[in-house]
């Protein structure tokens, strides 16, 4: 005689339980997974863009790739190329310039049938501001300058306005002491001979917040006491 099961029961179907597969789990983590990256990457997309700067009645032409993306803060300019009348004068390839909100670059005729371009670039502590001058498609003169901060005035009553900033950004030397490194404010006078640096002002400025003096140029192996707290320009 046959046991009774009561309808509905396990014995009493044919139904089964389906059965999850381990491959079946890695399929949907996979898929997932698949998703989160795919937007990740879109979130960080990054644009290339050719732009160009035109100078002296298109005598110069600074030719760079705007690179932008969701990490950085602003936009960086890749692959400089400066160009006169057609001949290049200058190139890198290697470093991240900047524009300083759309300031820099700046060209302008000075003394002498030359001509002075000013290019922002990242350092590794600090942006700075590349200086070329030439004359025609001859490279003259290849320096560095601080990127200058704040809007020019005339800081020694001269009548001349003067753009400032420090061309370096060194670390603090120490806590709780009146010692600091070596890096005086960078003072220049944009005059016909181009930016030229104020050395009268420079030194005012020096005697003005530290102790000792050592020259216009910042130096990390000398530390001088602070006379005077430092205000940003």
């Amino acid at each position: 005689m046959s046991k009774l099961f009561p309808f509905g029961s396990k014995q009493d179907t044919d139904y089964q339980q389906p059965i999850v597969k381990s491959w079946h789990l890695f399929l949907l983590v996979f898929f997932v997974g698949s998703l989160f990256i795919c937007n990740t990457q879109i979130g960080k997309k990054q644009q290339k863009e050719r732009v160009e700067w035109i100078f002296l009645d298109k005598k110069i032409i600074v030719y760079a790739y705007k690179i932008t993306n969701d990490e950085l803060p602003k936009p960086i300019y890749r692959n400089i190329k400066v160009v006169y009348e057609d001949n290049l004068i200058y190139r890198e390839d290697n470093s991240n310039f900047v524009s300083n909100f759309g300031i820099l670059p700046i060209g302008r005729q000075i003394s002498n049938n030359r001509y002075e371009l000013l290019l922002g670039f990242e350092d590794k502590r600090n942006e700075k501001i590349l200086r070329l001058i030439g004359t025609g498609n001859e490279l003259l003169k290849q320096d560095t300058l601080p990127l200058f901060q704040g809007g020019h005035r005339d800081e020694d009553a001269d009548g001349n306005a003067e753009f400032v900033g420090f061309l370096e950004k060194y670390p603090i030397y120490c806590t709780d002491c009146d010692s600091v490194y070596y890096n005086p404010l960078q003072i220049y006078e944009m005059q016909e001979d181009g930016f030229v640096l104020d050395k009268q002002a420079c030194r005012a400025w020096i005697d003005e917040h530290y102790s000792d003096f050592y020259g216009f140029a910042p130096n990390s192996d000398k530390r001088v006491s602070l006379l005077k707290e430092i205000e940003s320009p």
